[in-house]
């Protein structure tokens, strides 16, 4: 299945992926910062650089339409003891960051430290922030610390990485709410991407306000009682292509509200589906669920 870019993620790949800098040697630094305005500026960080920071915000941060931040085998570090919801990736009202390879990791223990963040604006005229991820890994420490988090209409597209969360209540990819302004989807895209979660109520996937997660390929991994992919609330949407899912005590696949659509793969958990009762107060539609060429496992006999 093809997965399409936004027309500010299209366009700022094929304006600025040809001109990433040359190899440098790599560097120590600190928190990287593109937010002004009126934007349209580009930041390129040196191959190999280690980003080290601990403040408030995140690692790099990036804000307003047309504004970038790219960089190559870059291993961030966000957070620590002291400070515990430093980000690794922040992209927000139009920004956008275009990552190749390298490793994102957040440290601290506290809440909403996310590897990856888009936080879209909910009113005119936002454009569609963004972060791509081609290759690397993404890891998170804290609770209800995400892997990558998109919110507000923004999108996070990521090929052949691998996430993993270790924190209660940290789920692997979480898509939240629609634009008001124009319903512009909140949406991740996950290409041959291995998803774990090693906490409880840590979902591996979950979709839920109308937001929307699209995977092709890859894997998804959940212990204890936290369920492989979940969605809730009207318009929320989960797509699976070929796409492994196994929840080691939970359900593979619970809906409160939404959709799940699945194409080949396999569900494996102690229900391989269970379409439950909405939790959220203004869920309408009942969830539905479809289902082709896949193979179904409950483990819980």
């Amino acid at each position: 299945m093809r997965i399409p870019l936004n027309p500010v993620m299209a366009s700022l790949l094929a304006a600025f992926l040809p001109t990433l800098p040359a190899a440098a040697l790599a560097a120590e630094r600190g928190q990287v910062v593109n937010t002004g305005s009126p934007g349209g500026r580009t930041t390129n960080v040196n191959a190999n650089d280690a980003i080290t920071y601990d403040g408030a915000g995140a690692a790099i941060e990036v804000a307003q339409p047309g504004n970038l931040v790219q960089g190559s085998g870059l291993r961030i570090t966000a957070g620590s003891a002291l400070r515990g919801n430093t980000m690794g990736v922040r992209a927000q009202l139009g920004g956008a960051v275009v990552l190749f390879a390298g490793a994102i990791t957040t440290r601290g223990a506290g809440y909403g430290a996310h590897a990856l963040a888009v936080f879209d604006d909910l009113t005119p005229p936002a454009y569609g922030s963004g972060i791509a991820l081609y290759g690397g890994t993404v890891q998170t420490q804290g609770g209800s610390s995400h892997g990558a988090f998109a919110q507000g209409g923004g999108r996070i597209s990521m090929w052949d990485a691998s996430v993993t969360t270790t924190g209660v209540n940290a789920a692997g990819l979480w898509a939240e709410g629609l634009r008001t302004s124009n319903g512009i989807r909140t949406v991740i895209a996950a290409t041959n991407t291995t998803i774990s979660t090693q906490s409880s109520n840590a979902p591996g996937v979950y979709a839920t306000a109308g937001g929307e997660a699209i995977l092709t390929g890859g894997s998804i991994t959940t212990a204890y009682n936290s369920p492989g992919v979940s969605a809730n609330g009207d318009g929320s949407r989960i797509v699976l292509n070929n796409t492994q899912v196994h929840a080691a005590d939970g359900m593979a696949a619970r809906l409160a509200g939404g959709k799940l659509e699945v194409n080949g793969g396999s569900l494996t958990g102690a229900s391989a589906v269970l379409l439950d009762a909405p939790t959220l107060p203004t869920t309408r539609t009942p969830a539905f669920a479809s289902i082709r060429n896949a193979t179904l496992t409950a483990t819980d006999t």
